[in-house]
């Protein structure tokens, strides 16, 4: 198993980023429980401040660009599922400064790139079972469903950033979960280590 987790940082100059406020917390969990399981898993993560599970590989990143690359090193073809659960950044500065950008007027404009969409990258490389994960704040089946289409997973795990102790930097979550023949399941709010069991029995059962 491989899992993701944490956010990914996007540079823009040597003390500044582009990023978001995942903890890894979700992901950590997964790890938890499918070592628990008896699972080898492997862990990219992006960075948090929590400690692996001592039986997991652990690679660490930072950036859209790294988490790609440290795909590429792994033979996806030996591996059985792949949990999306990091929360990459959508876009990367284009030109990122070497050196820190000082305050000279009132605007700043930062042109940004898109990241690499590595969902849709290593799906075309591996028979493993990838589950993607969506955080929304509004239309959240809608969208879900439309990134479980467009990045050909075979799941996707559903959670609101604006429900209270179900996004980032809670303990606990709340998750519906969407398979691409259409079947769905919801997870009501509970600690995310509990919520990690029933994710991982409902994807491999």
């Amino acid at each position: 198993i491989i899992v993701t987790a944490g956010p990914t940082i996007e540079p823009i100059d040597p003390v500044r980023f582009i990023s978001n406020h995942s903890s890894g917390k979700m992901g950590y969990a997964l790890v938890d429980a499918a070592c628990n399981k008896g699972a080898n898993v492997t862990l990219i993560s992006g960075p948090v401040h929590l400690k692996n599970h001592p039986e997991s590989e652990l690679i660490k990143i930072s950036t859209a660009d790294e988490m790609l690359q440290a795909f590429e090193k792994i033979n996806l073809k030996k591996i059985d599922y792949i949990f999306m659960c990091a929360a990459v950044s959508d876009y990367s500065p284009k030109n990122k400064n070497s050196q820190k950008i000082k305050r000279e007027n009132n605007d700043l404009k930062i042109e940004c790139t898109s990241a690499p969409d590595i969902i849709k990258i290593i799906a075309k490389k591996t028979d493993a079972t990838i589950i993607a994960f969506a955080l929304e704040t509004e239309n959240g089946e809608k969208n879900a469903q439309k990134k479980l289409k467009n990045k050909n997973a075979d799941f996707i795990v559903l959670n609101y950033a604006n429900e209270e102790g179900a996004g980032f930097n809670s303990n606990t979550n709340h998750v519906y979960i969407y398979d691409k023949n259409g079947q769905s399941v919801e997870f009501k709010k509970d600690r995310k280590d509990r919520i990690a069991y029933k994710i991982l029995d409902w994807v491999t059962n």
